[in-house]
């Protein structure tokens, strides 16, 4: 019997993907050679305020001159540097130097935040990373190269048609040292538009499922939960008809099971933010 292989992407693996190819573009297109990267060390390591809290409070006598008490603060203020230093050597960066590399390259071109709905529907700002992080999984927790590659091309499609119609915009270095090309606005179309390709290529896995799957896409609203019941009464078939279907579509990735030990008439299942309105 094969054995299965599952690729799990971390948001490590998707900051890299999108980074190298941007930089691909940043070679071959634009003729840059090189690039130079402004970064904080110190965002680098583990919880840097707990190594405050290993130097003790300097105790001064109150009636000590000024004179002891400035050379009791540098002494004190030597010892923090050491234990900082000597914490560092222990522990270690938290943060890869090569992903914070790969974050500064996306925020060149991508904003910082973008807009997003949450699930009672309202528009919100929401950190980018976190964004690539939550809105590109299957119902498994994972996402593939291939998703990533669909949704960076309808960004780039609708970001060619934007300044094609207001060819008066220009696209200025900022304060940052980053170019606004993609505005918040242009995500969030592309992203729903995204949405729209990735549910019609699912519809194409398996032609037994075309037909109820089609049927539950359109009629399952704005749900994120769905019990067993709710999609028997979507599908309107009988009730082993509805068990395979539903593991169709948990193989697939598109519902994931909240309580898989529960009998199947009384099982939950999830949509992920990929698939919801």
């Amino acid at each position: 019997m094969a054995k299965k292989i599952t690729l799990a992407w971390t948001g490590e693996d998707i900051r890299k993907f999108i980074a190298q190819r941007i930089m691909f573009n940043y070679f071959t297109l634009l003729g840059i050679t090189r690039l130079k990267f402004s970064i904080d060390d110190d965002k680098l390591y583990v919880d840097e305020k707990s190594i405050e809290k290993l130097a003790p409070e300097p105790f001064y006598d109150i009636n000590e001159s000024a004179l002891v008490r400035f050379f009791k603060s540098i002494q004190m203020r030597v010892k923090n540097k050491m234990t900082k230093e000597s914490h560092r050597l222990i522990e270690g960066r938290h943060i890869p130097l090569t992903d914070e590399i790969n974050k500064q390259i996306i925020t060149s071109l991508f904003p910082r935040k973008v807009k997003h709905k949450d699930k009672n529907g309202q528009s919100r700002e929401v950190d980018i990373f976190e964004y690539l992080d939550t809105h590109f999984s299957l119902a498994s927790g994972t996402t593939t190269p291939r998703i990533i590659v669909m949704f960076l091309d309808k960004c780039l499609g609708m970001t060619r048609e934007y300044y094609r119609n207001n060819p008066d915009e220009k696209v200025p270095l900022d304060a940052n040292g980053e170019y606004q090309l993609f505005k918040r606005n242009i995500l969030k179309s592309a992203y729903t538009e995204f949405q729209k390709e990735i549910t019609e290529s699912f519809l194409m896995f398996s032609s037994i499922w075309k037909s109820n799957f089609n049927k539950f896409v359109e009629q399952k609203g704005k749900k994120i939960e769905y019990s067993f019941e709710d999609i028997c009464k979507i599908l309107e078939e009988n009730k082993e008809e509805v068990q395979r279907f539903i593991a169709f579509i948990c193989h697939i990735g598109y519902l994931k099971c909240s309580n898989p030990k529960a009998s199947p008439p009384n099982r939950k299942y999830l949509l992920p933010v990929l698939f919801q309105r």
